[in-house]
């Protein structure tokens, strides 16, 4: 849910973040088995007191955590564009289709950066299961234009032209703008080696095509 937004998801961080929570006088939780270890060793019951209180809070923060799931599981709740995220990745495993449904939300939202660029070829593979093909296209054509390059939604995107409509030179286009800017930005030399192989094969049948008689 929050992985893609926090350093961690340790129960007090979720405390701060997302509850709105710090506690006061907390004993840390390292210093539980110590305390635990000093009361077998010296039978002196007071200091555990406050292991208890700390033991008391986290099983009210989790049943708080819980109330929150389940608000945010409904689809009126009133989300940010990131949690509004992390709800479709839950639902992704049971239920893509109301997955889409967040992940949309999530991008008309705002949902930007690295974390809206998944979301969008998240969005975007499952429009291409339902053979939503413009739709698909469309999330391609945004996410290809992500600060940092991806392979992915290029080759996507050529794959389309390639397969799907069988149109070899705007395929060929794609991987060529493609590589440029794969080369311009240093992309890894797997990415590379991918959009070159590509590249030789629509080029070859581009030449096949336009030597085919009619």
């Amino acid at each position: 849910m929050w992985s893609a937004h926090f350093d961690d998801c340790r129960l007090p961080t979720l405390e701060r973040e997302v509850l709105g929570l710090v506690r006061e006088n907390d004993v840390p939780g390292y210093l539980i088995p110590a305390l635990y270890f000093d009361f077998l060793r010296y039978r002196r019951a007071a200091p555990l007191a406050r292991v208890f209180e700390h033991n008391r809070d986290d099983v009210l923060s989790l049943a708080t955590l819980l109330g929150w799931f389940a608000r945010a599981l409904t689809d009126d709740a009133d989300l940010a564009a990131g949690e509004l995220a992390g709800v479709g990745r839950l639902w992704e495993r049971c239920d893509p289709g109301r997955a889409a449904v967040y992940y949309e939300r999530a991008l008309s939202a705002g949902l930007a950066g690295d974390e809206g660029h998944r979301v969008r070829l998240r969005l975007a593979r499952w429009q291409k299961r339902q053979a939503r093909w413009n739709e698909a296209c469309a999330l391609w054509q945004e996410a290809s234009a992500a600060r940092v390059f991806d392979v992915t939604p290029w080759e996507e995107l050529a794959k389309y032209h390639e397969h799907r409509r069988r149109d070899f030179g705007t395929a060929l286009g794609i991987v060529q703008d493609a590589l440029a800017l794969a080369q311009a930005s240093k992309a890894p030399v797997r990415a590379l080696d991918a959009l070159v192989y590509r590249l030789s094969r629509l080029e070859r049948r581009t030449r096949r095509a336009v030597t085919a008689p009619a």
